[in-house]
């Protein structure tokens, strides 16, 4: 009787195994927060100056986002729609951003200040909300978000902080590395592999 009831336990462990493996490859497990709030650009010295952690230069030969002084690239930006060019909250907002790099990723907003971008295939270090230029008057900000460790970087939901500015959103900027799809699924297989090698020797010895 508890030899079948080993049985029973190791054949579901690895059924739950191989369901959860599916819905990881799948995408279908929820996605966590994963991202925090660093700080805005436009708040100026020292968070950006050349001594700072983070750096931003948005013009000029060296434009882009620096990370103890290592320039971070950058793989895809939203950017709206010039062929439509929709009114700021009209029920047309959201629907015409495009990935200019053309990767497949998206981005989607329903509101000025929010947002939310997926880019699956991808790891994603850090993003980059813009709106305006700074000190315009509804509030410009750079604002500087990076992948806190814990959670997804394939895709992050976000509102920019009152704090900040209300001007509304202008572009989203992408940083990070392209992610073996491929090789990760053969790894979680070979590891499920192993797993139910130990289940079944466990219960063989039983």
């Amino acid at each position: 009787m508890k030899k079948a009831m080993q049985t029973i336990t190791a054949k579901t462990l690895i059924t739950a195994l191989a369901l959860a493996a599916v819905l990881v490859l799948a995408g279908a497990l929820p996605a966590l927060a994963g991202y925090a709030f660093v700080g805005d650009f436009c708040d100026g010295n020292p968070f950006s100056d050349s001594s700072s952690t983070y750096r931003y230069e948005g013009t000029g030969t060296d434009k882009g986002l620096y990370v103890n002084a290592v320039k971070i690239p950058e793989f895809e930006k939203f950017e709206q729609d010039p062929a439509s060019s929709p009114l700021e909250g009209s029920s047309a907002w959201h629907d015409n951003w495009y990935d200019t790099e053309g990767t497949g990723s998206t981005f989607i907003t329903d509101a000025t200040t929010s947002g939310t971008w997926v880019a699956a295939g991808y790891a994603v270090d850090y993003f980059i909300v813009k709106s305006g230029s700074c000190g315009a008057g509804c509030g410009g900000y750079t604002a500087l978000y990076a992948w806190d460790g814990a959670g997804v970087q394939d895709s992050a939901t976000f509102s920019i902080p009152s704090t900040a500015g209300s001007c509304a959103i202008s572009h989203v900027s992408l940083y990070g590395t392209p992610v073996p799809v491929p090789g990760a699924g053969l790894l979680l297989g070979t590891g499920l592999f192993g797993l139910v090698g130990v289940v079944r020797r466990r219960a063989a010895r039983s």
